[in-house]
């Protein structure tokens, strides 16, 4: 059976360099990775996230003024009038990213419908990522996008260490899903009236910050 794994955490920005700068100050340390998203006329920021497994990554990503306009929605909800709304008040998480290695048999053991996989690329790094025609979020946020990396190569695997842990995940489909969440983490557990989505961080100052996301 195919092992879905949590990938990355998706915050989103109306501008990316304010976005970066929110979540540096957040974080205690700068981005060690990103770049422009061509399909989607995006671009984004990285940090490593450990778990005490593997390490995944967050990312802030935003519309990028430079681009030319896509053909297509933006990912993420990035086009969505409430989603626009809510990043007024700042960066705010969106959606979480699993991954697998067999898109159609990951997207079927997901409650919730990822979409079709799509091909992105940005740089050298080769991927397919489920979309629904208009981009949006899958459940307001609280159910996670699918994503197949070509030949494995995953950027968290190639970032320094940055002294950032996740602690916990929740939300309020999480725990209903079928992923291997990291061990460290254990089962994302779901609070009656809880946000759809919430990351616990240890940061790099050895603070800890609790994190709510989706839109419901």
């Amino acid at each position: 059976m195919t092992n879905l794994r949590l990938d990355h955490m998706a915050f989103g920005a109306l501008d990316l360099e304010q976005g970066i700068e929110q979540m540096r100050a957040l974080l205690g340390a700068p981005p060690v990775g990103g770049g422009r998203h061509a399909l989607f006329g995006t671009h984004n920021a990285l940090w490593r996230v450990e778990t005490g497994e593997e390490p995944v990554y967050l990312e802030v990503i935003a519309a990028d003024p430079d681009a030319s306009l896509p053909s297509r929605k933006r990912w993420f909800g990035l086009d969505d009038p409430q989603v626009q709304q809510r990043l007024k008040k700042g960066v705010h998480l969106l959606s979480l990213v699993v991954r697998c290695t067999d898109f159609a048999t990951g997207r079927a053991m997901l409650p919730d419908d990822p979409g079709p996989p799509v091909a992105v690329s940005r740089g050298a790094l080769r991927w397919q990522f489920s979309l629904a025609g208009d981009g949006g979020l899958i459940r307001e946020g609280a159910s996670p996008y699918l994503i197949v990396w070509a030949d494995d190569a995953r950027p968290a695997l190639h970032m320094p260490e940055q002294g950032i842990r996740l602690v916990r995940l929740g939300g309020t489909r999480l725990a209903d899903l079928p992923v291997n969440w990291p061990c460290a983490v254990q089962r994302p557990e779901a609070q009656p009236g809880g946000p759809a989505l919430e990351v616990v961080l240890e940061t790099a100052r050895g603070q800890t910050v609790a994190l709510a996301g989706g839109l419901c």
